[in-house]
């Protein structure tokens, strides 16, 4: 299938819920589908983002203090 036919497919009278991983590839296609006119929106972080509400809500250990190591690290001037 093309792009102008993918293009088609996409409802123009309903908002799109785009997301991916990190959030950052559907950010960049819901940026491109506003410019052609589509209501599109972008999942804040992604799966990421969703994952880490769930894990919150049920009050699953996400990260710690403790998991802090303190390893040096290298930086450019």
């Amino acid at each position: 299938m093309k792009l102008a036919m993918d293009l088609k497919t996409l409802p123009t009278d309903k908002p799109l819920a785009l997301y991916c991983y990190t959030g950052q590839t559907s950010s960049y296609l819901a940026a491109y589908l506003r410019l052609l006119g589509y209501d599109a929106k972008s999942v804040l972080y992604g799966t990421n983002g969703m994952i880490y509400d769930i894990m919150v809500q049920n009050a699953m250990t996400i990260f710690s203090e403790g998991d802090i190591k303190g390893y040096e690290y290298v930086s450019s001037k």
